[in-house]
């Protein structure tokens, strides 16, 4: 337990402060890279380089609303080279990776982006039970249109850093975990300014092993939220809490998962919006389940579930109120089974709900969305693999500017050293 204590507190650290942009394949690419077989190494040093080529289809290419029947329809491909290094100390371990991905679109090339990936980690294990981590992802993206976007496809920096300290008492009975996490949004577009947004968030985790596989946990997190381009007087700044209890197994090499529940709250620090609407507070349960099942050595199982709140800048249209947040309750089921050590097939289910507050008159926007990834992966050589994959995704909204549907499929050969 107490080698993988970082590993947890970095984990747990980085949950609570999710990317608010993404590079699409940036993130996996070098997470694929650094699991590859590190044939390259110079010393204690391993290099591991790598390139992944996507080629995709989509028949709804701007995520646009069924209502307006001008859905696009085109391929694109994506080229993704990077490199990880990872060096090794005894029970220390310094990680570093970068990786940068070209958009290419076969008919509209005027969507056509670089976008970069950076992250670096330390690890630090002690002897006594004490640990230390340290862990950053920067990205420099542009997201793709959806739900919660404008029409314009911004491009942004996002930056994350997570520092995290843990001990295990002698006993190996109790042990704690703290951490700070800083996440920095920063657009490039002068009209995206106000969504601008630095969040400082703290937290602390005791965890009691009351049975040899089994523990029970406490824990509180504060975060501190602040949109530093935007009006002093009308922004979202805000601090949100939340206290937890749960329990966490760790079974035996079949069987782990965690299991938490708490009270959240969101304290405006402004009265009213940009809008003249009210910023309405808010106190509500939150949770987080995620169970892991090897029913046979080469077969994985993961169950989740989450119910938190998020922040929305959607406006409102018609009837509809505009708000500043939803509640969100996500359920995910994931099978990874390996036929042979050389063929593998990944089914992912995920269906979400979202209930939006109302601000000002209007009713209250209520959305629910499905989402099915299917792929199958074949392994030419250690280092070479082919995958096949297809991505069905439906929201159904109260707002029926909101109702997309997107049905993706493509093929991507993966070389990793």
């Amino acid at each position: 337990m107490k080698k993988n204590l970082t590993i947890v507190a970095v984990a747990l650290s980085l949950a609570l402060i999710p990317l608010y942009g993404h590079s699409e394949t940036g993130v996996g690419a070098l997470s694929e890279f650094g699991t590859s077989g590190g044939n390259i190494k110079v010393g204690a040093l391993e290099i591991h380089p790598g390139v992944i080529v996507d080629e995709i289809y989509s028949d709804n290419l701007y995520s646009t609303a069924k209502v307006t029947d001008v859905e696009k329809k085109g391929w694109y491909n994506v080229v993704t080279p990077g490199v990880v290094f990872k060096l090794p100390l005894q029970d220390h371990s310094i990680t570093a990776g970068y990786a940068v991905e070209k958009y290419s679109y076969h008919t509209y090339s005027n969507e056509d982006y670089w976008a970069h990936t950076a992250q670096g980690g330390i690890s630090l294990n002690f002897p006594g039970g004490l640990t230390l981590g340290v862990d950053n992802t920067f990205l420099k993206t542009r997201d793709f249109r959806n739900t919660e976007d404008s029409i314009t496809r911004v491009s942004h920096i996002d930056n994350n850093v997570s520092t995290s300290v843990g001990y295990v008492f002698p006993s190996e009975k109790l042990s704690f975990n703290l951490s700070y996490g800083n996440k920095y949004l920063k657009f490039d577009q002068v009209g995206s300014k106000a969504e601008n947004r630095r969040d400082d968030t703290f937290s602390g985790t005791l965890f009691y092993k009351f049975l040899p596989k089994t523990s029970i946990l406490a824990g509180y997190s504060v975060t501190d939220v602040n949109y530093f381009d935007s009006t002093s007087s009308t922004n979202g700044n805000s601090t949100n809490s939340t206290a937890y209890v749960g329990l966490k197994w760790d079974g035996s090499t079949k069987f782990f998962g965690e299991l938490k529940g708490g009270w959240s709250s969101r304290n405006y620090k402004n009265s009213l919006n940009a809008n003249g609407n009210t910023y309405n507070d808010r106190n509500s349960w939150s949770s987080e389940v995620s169970m892991t099942y090897f029913p046979q050595k080469q077969t994985r199982f993961i169950v989740s579930f989450n119910k938190s709140f998020a922040e929305s800048t959607y406006a409102g249209t018609g009837a509809i109120a505009g708000t500043s947040g939803y509640d969100k309750t996500k359920g995910e089921v994931n099978l990874e089974h390996y036929f042979t050590r050389k063929i593998s097939v990944n089914l992912i289910g995920t269906v979400s709900k979202s209930d939006y507050e109302a601000l000002g008159t209007g009713v209250a926007r209520k959305d629910g969305k499905i989402n099915a990834h299917v792929s199958a992966k074949y392994r030419i050589q250690k280092w070479l693999q082919l995958k096949g994959h297809y991505e069905y995704s439906n929201t159904l909204s109260s707002d029926s500017a909101q109702d997309i549907v997107v049905n993706k499929f493509g093929i991507n050969l993966i070389a990793a050293f």
